[in-house]
């Protein structure tokens, strides 16, 4: 009798502690977005390099071109969607932890996700515009 008392009180237990949440579906719906642009990200500062190239040559053939300055543009846009991606890696290296281990309540840990969904969707947009961008201002 005393172990099957034993036996429930453990089951018991393990039932109170699970809360429900799928962390690691959360995590992987965070993680593809960011797993899709990537590839991109690495090559913002190619892009970069090449834009400020070809501004630097317009400059050089004493062009008044507006074309300089939008070439510009698109290079601080590169630039911004690197820092943006870079930041949000460091922050989730450092945070995500607490709230994959079930360390963080529901209610905390379903805050983060979603937080976490909203910034790399907007970093998703940032990468994908300026390289877009580049991408046009090249051909």
């Amino acid at each position: 009798m005393k172990k099957l008392l034993a036996i429930l009180s453990l089951a018991l237990f393990l039932m109170a502690c699970g809360d429900g949440l799928d962390r690691e579906a959360l995590r992987e719906k965070v993680m593809a977005v960011h797993d899709e642009v990537m590839p991109k990200w690495g090559r913002l500062k190619l892009m970069k390099k090449q834009i400020l190239d070809k501004a630097a040559e317009l400059e050089a053939a004493d062009s008044t071109d507006s074309k300089i300055a939008e070439l510009r543009d698109i290079a601080i846009d590169l630039d911004a969607a690197h820092e943006v991606m870079s930041t949000w890696m460091r922050d989730w290296q450092k945070n995500a932890k607490t709230y994959e281990s079930g360390e963080a309540g529901k209610e905390e840990t379903l805050a983060f996700f979603k937080s976490e969904q909203e910034r790399v969707d907007k970093m998703k947009e940032q990468i994908l515009k300026a390289s877009a961008a580049a991408e046009a201002a090249l051909l």
